[in-house]
């Protein structure tokens, strides 16, 4: 779990309930599996730092300045973005896709080991 300061109060938020995680005006904002999202505090604390916390997690990954994902919630990876399970798009930055696209690979190979034949 995870303690998130909002507005109206702290919020434990639980790993596998985080589709995504979107920076935008010095917020966090977690968008949830269950469609709702969770807006944290006005910070100064660069992105980095502030996701720090959920990039210890295997399942995390950044593909983008300003964004965090859950490889659990992924439905596909193209050339330039991930598709959610909630139909959300989340970009990849360009500089990125190779080695983002290894954490993904390597991700579902130890997620969902082939059966052998």
């Amino acid at each position: 779990s995870l303690y998130v300061k909002t507005q109206d109060g702290i919020s434990p938020v639980r790993f596998h309930q985080i589709l995504y995680v979107e920076y935008c005006n010095h917020r966090l904002v977690f968008h949830l599996l269950d469609g709702s999202t969770l807006v944290t505090v006005s910070s100064r604390e660069p992105f980095d730092q502030r996701a720090s916390e959920l990039l210890k997690e295997s399942r995390f990954v950044r593909p983008h300045v300003s964004y965090v994902i859950n490889m659990q919630h992924v439905r596909t990876i193209s050339a330039n973005r991930f598709l959610m399970t909630d139909d959300s798009s989340v970009p990849i930055s360009q500089n990125n896709f190779t080695i983002i696209k290894r954490l993904y690979m390597e991700f579902l190979l130890k997620e969902r080991p082939f059966d052998k034949c």
